[in-house]
């Protein structure tokens, strides 16, 4: 009986030794906490604690710029009205198997051979101009929207995940022509 005391007795002190270690831990951990957040209040440039990480504010987040993205709402809207110029920034394989109806091909990698003739077609700065590529994030027409924005035409936008959106929802599509580039020339 004396044998069962005594592993009573060491199972109760490990027990016991296992209880202050996680209290200890738990309290590292409370003080770490608290520092960091104290530590991140006092930087000039604090990090947010809480943020929206949808793809337009992740875009506004990479790329500086507040007014970059447009929803698929307010486009379907501008297509309707006819108020808008759609690029499709994907390449001219992609765009000859569907696009958005009356949207204009100009792939990314070759954007800089359209850009005088966009500019000679729209010279109205305050045009519309809505840029798609095929997913989130749009490298494509991102990059195409910035080219856009920096030649003054500052209601450029980008619809992210623009064509996979854009047919998924059943809005208007062509398939097969290209548009004709010498009608926009």
């Amino acid at each position: 009986m004396v044998e069962f005391l005594g592993m009573d007795k060491m199972k109760h002190h490990g027990w016991q030794n296992l209880k202050g270690a996680f209290r200890q831990g738990a309290a590292i951990i409370v003080v770490a906490a608290i520092v960091a957040l104290a530590i991140n209040y006092l930087r000039p440039e604090s990090l947010e604690l809480v943020s929206d990480w949808s793809a337009a504010s992740r875009l506004e987040a990479m790329t500086g710029s507040e007014n970059m993205s447009i929803s698929a709402q307010k486009a379907i809207a501008f297509h309707g009205s006819g108020k808008a110029v759609f690029i499709d920034a994907r390449r001219p394989d992609s765009f000859l198997k569907g696009h958005i109806a009356g949207a204009l091909n100009i792939p990314a990698e070759a954007v800089f051979e359209h850009l005088d003739a966009f500019s000679r077609a729209f010279p109205e700065k305050d045009t519309v101009v809505i840029a798609y590529c095929q997913k989130e994030p749009c490298p494509l027409g991102r990059e195409v929207v910035r080219l856009l924005q920096d030649m003054g035409y500052a209601n450029a936008r980008i619809l992210e995940n623009g064509w996979t959106r854009w047919k998924a929802r059943g809005y208007p599509l062509k398939r097969g022509e290209a548009t004709n580039r010498s009608s926009w020339i």
